[in-house]
């Protein structure tokens, strides 16, 4: 509870501890009223609320009770007035006009602080989800990422070897170049496997950039490279020439492609193929009077399809249909894409495949 004065506009008021103590109990013994208490200073306060009689009894304070929707938030003590100059039913109004826009907008900045906590918990929770989500992914591609860092690895062994056994015997220098630059080169890829790991894996920045989208296919389909050749999954990969900038984040659409990569590779247990087609398309925004420019990412597959039922609950959070998952993937890619203002759709057959429609808005120059 906060006591304040009114007398050269509003300010909290600093008192002693004796006087806190005096005003604790009068606040106290008021705090159940809901129109303004006349009180004479450094005395009891006057058991009637009426205002002709406290007038008569000359009052020289009034305590104004500050309501919220459901609670008291505050007292406004008035004093200082002479017993010559009694509190005018002119007063009495103004300080419960006063009370009352003190109360509202109290109430007001005490939800508006509130919804402010929440959507901060909220972006939070949401961003968690994203990191934890973005590392069961990375997780299922670990095993054939050790066996893609595996090759060059027993490459690089190779070329010292034969190093070492040139070394020992005539040391031709066009053998140890060779020999050298195989071991350079598996080096480097080696090196790259572990950058496209760590730019995945890094938390992303939630800032947006203009975002070139075939680089981030490219990236999304290099990562899961080693996953879909020992899926016997054959690539089909058609763009439709030069796309226009949108404003993303990357990092943010490397996880929703490879999310739905990863879920075309599971619905082709006998191997298939993937299309990834990116071209110009349109997007009709909610309550735009017309289309605007976009760019659409189709990522489809020849796997087992869904239900119309299944299709229903798709993007629900912790709807799975798979023995192993959390059934958030989907849920995550759908916010993603929402918070870019694009647009996600499926379309799916029993036993035709699955196609996944993505929409991202180009950037206005």
């Amino acid at each position: 509870m906060h006591l304040f004065s009114l007398d050269h506009g509003w300010r909290e008021v600093a008192i002693s501890s004796q006087e806190a103590a005096h005003w604790r109990g009068l606040l106290d013994s008021v705090k159940d009223q809901h129109q303004p208490v006349p009180y004479t200073t450094g005395k009891q306060r006057l058991e009637s609320q009426d205002r002709e009689l406290a007038q008569n009894k000359g009052a020289d304070g009034l305590i104004v009770p500050i309501w919220g929707e459901n609670a008291l938030l505050a007292m406004l003590a008035l004093g200082g007035r002479r017993s010559d100059r009694p509190f005018s039913d002119e007063d009495w109004i103004l300080a419960e006009v006063a009370a009352s826009h003190a109360g509202q907008a109290m109430q007001n900045a005490w939800l508006y602080a509130e919804v402010r906590r929440l959507l901060d918990e909220q972006e939070q929770t949401r961003a968690q989800l994203i990191q934890v989500e973005k590392l069961s992914a990375l997780g299922r591609l670990a095993a054939t990422i050790a066996h893609e860092i595996n090759n060059p690895i027993q490459a690089v062994q190779n070329s010292l070897t034969l190093i070492e056994e040139e070394m020992d015997g005539s040391q031709r220098r066009e053998k140890l170049d060779r020999y050298l630059n195989v071991a350079a080169g598996e080096v480097e890829r080696i090196s790259a496997i572990v950058r496209r790991m760590r730019d995945y894996y890094r938390p992303a920045h939630e800032r947006l950039q203009p975002t070139d989208l075939l680089a981030v296919l490219d990236s999304v389909l290099e990562l899961s490279g080693k996953e879909l050749q020992h899926r016997h999954i054959t690539v089909e990969r058609l763009d439709g020439g030069e796309l226009p900038v949108v404003r993303a984040n990357p990092d943010h659409l490397r996880q929703v492609f490879l999310n739905l990569v990863l879920n075309a590779v599971d619905a082709m247990p006998a191997g298939g193929t993937l299309r990834v087609i990116a071209s110009q398309d349109q997007i009709q925004p909610e309550g735009a009077p017309r289309p605007q420019p976009a760019v659409g990412v189709e990522i489809s597959d020849t796997g087992h399809g869904m239900s119309p039922e299944v299709l229903d609950r798709l993007f629900e959070p912790f709807f799975t249909t798979k023995e192993q998952g959390a059934g958030l993937g989907l849920s995550i890619s759908y916010s993603i894409i929402e918070a870019h203002n694009g647009q996600i759709r499926v379309t799916s057959e029993v036993g035709s495949g699955t196609t996944f429609h993505v929409l991202l808005p180009v950037t206005q120059s």
